[in-house]
């Protein structure tokens, strides 16, 4: 795309948006991952503790009765709190967090693979659309208007499958955002069903400060999308210099310099603006050979002439 500036920086914002929307729900994904770690330490804690109270209920005779009796009903009241505790954590959370995290893993590698698709075909269409219009046409004068038409033609074709990538776009963004806003929630719920069970088992900690909500992404991933239709838009309207020249029947064909060339290469002549020249060759596709007023003989761009009654 290197030869249309504005869809070259249009197509390199938009891969870069894309990679900016993977990752966000990536840290998502990550976040998940460091909770199952965090889990599976705690677990080892509160497993801990209950060899712990279990150990300390042995009775050792030098002790006072009642002071046994005592420790012993406290950490007996304390491996009964920790059993639901371990269990819970273990077969409900850090299970059921490491069977999400997987199918997450397989959703955002083909979500990140659908996007990347979406961007290859914006690339591809526009290339394919450039190099069709780019294409030097060598027609005789009266077939001017089915050139125009195939030209349209074109166009209408590219404009709908912008039109149809975006719409893909547009989709996909929005399933990623979806599925992260699950990522989040599913978070938040293993933190809530987590804080419930300590805090009914454990009443000492029922007066602990509640954590702190996880934050959605649901602007950012929109702030990505507007962002994704803005550079589309620089699609629509290509930058892209047709060169177009046409094969005379009645050679030569006065024509007139509209901009001033330099013709300093060999072959090549000069001409000023306003210069008329006589075509006597316009078989290239991007040169006309000329002969001008003082019968000079040479090449120039086809786009520097227009036909003249001169």
């Amino acid at each position: 795309m290197k030869n249309s500036e504005p869809q070259h920086r249009a197509s390199q914002t938009i891969n870069s948006l894309i990679n900016q929307a993977i990752s966000i729900a990536d840290d998502s994904r990550k976040q998940i991952k460091r909770t199952i770690e965090w889990l599976n330490s705690t677990k080892q804690y509160i497993q801990k503790i209950h060899l712990a109270s279990i150990a300390v209920r042995k009775v050792d005779t030098k002790v006072h009765p009642h002071l046994t009796g005592s420790v012993n009903g406290c950490m007996q009241c304390l491996t009964e709190a920790c059993d639901p505790v371990i269990q819970v954590i273990g077969s409900a959370l850090i299970s059921r967090a490491e069977n999400f995290i997987t199918q997450c893993s397989r959703d955002i590698s083909e979500i990140g693979t659908a996007l990347k698709d979406s961007y290859q075909s914006l690339c591809n269409s526009f290339e394919e659309f450039y190099s069709q219009m780019k294409k030097g046409f060598q027609q005789n004068a009266r077939d001017s208007l089915e050139v125009g038409f195939k030209s349209h033609c074109n166009y209408l074709t590219y404009f709908n499958n912008i039109n149809e990538i975006e719409k893909q776009f547009i989709d996909t963004l929005t399933l990623l955002k979806d599925f992260d806003s699950n990522m989040v929630q599913f978070e938040i719920s293993n933190w809530v069903s987590l804080n419930n069970e300590f805090q009914s088992k454990f009443p000492m900690i029922s007066n602990l400060p509640k954590t702190e909500t996880l934050p959605f992404h649901d602007e950012q991933f929109d702030q990505i999308i507007n962002g994704i239709k803005h550079e589309i838009s620089a699609f629509r309207v290509p930058t892209i210099h047709i060169q177009t020249s046409y094969q005379f029947d009645n050679v030569a064909m006065k024509m007139k310099a509209k901009k001033g060339f330099d013709g300093k290469k060999v072959g090549e002549i000069p001409v000023k603006e306003g210069d008329v020249v006589d075509v006597i060759n316009s078989s290239y596709s991007e040169w006309y050979k000329v002969r001008t007023s003082n019968g000079m003989e040479g090449f120039v761009p086809c786009n520097y002439l227009i036909p003249t009654k001169v």
